[in-house]
């Protein structure tokens, strides 16, 4: 019985070493996120991408190029990024995969016949 007792509590002593030795606490869980942008030349995305504590929440600012416009989150998960207070976040609880597509501006040119003028050679 006084071996018993004796067992448990050696037991219970090496729980809390491997609990309280400093080194031994558990890492923290990390995820992996990978942006691509469509097309290459459409803008920038920071982060580029990277690892990630499990929960972080990432914000992603987004830089089209001149001449381009951001349209939308694709991949796998881009519709896991969501638009909040002016800004776009992704909770980190998984790798992800997401793209940034961009497109052309649309310019908008309007003409109308009463403002038209047609000047050729010198102006009179």
């Amino acid at each position: 019985m006084k071996e018993k007792g004796l067992f448990i509590v050696s037991i219970l002593l090496l729980l809390c070493l491997l609990v309280f030795t400093p080194g031994c606490e558990r890492k923290p869980e990390i995820f992996t996120l990978s942006i691509e942008i469509e097309p290459v030349t459409g803008g920038m995305i920071e982060p580029e991408g990277g690892e990630f504590e499990a929960g972080t929440v990432v914000t992603l600012e987004i830089s089209p190029a001149k001449k381009f416009q951001f349209k939308e989150w694709a991949g796998e998960h881009g519709d896991e990024a969501i638009y909040d207070a002016g800004e776009w976040k992704l909770l980190m609880d998984g790798d992800k995969q997401i793209s940034a597509v961009f497109e052309d501006k649309e310019i908008s040119l309007t003409v109308s016949p009463e403002s038209a003028q047609l000047v050729i050679g010198e102006e009179l």
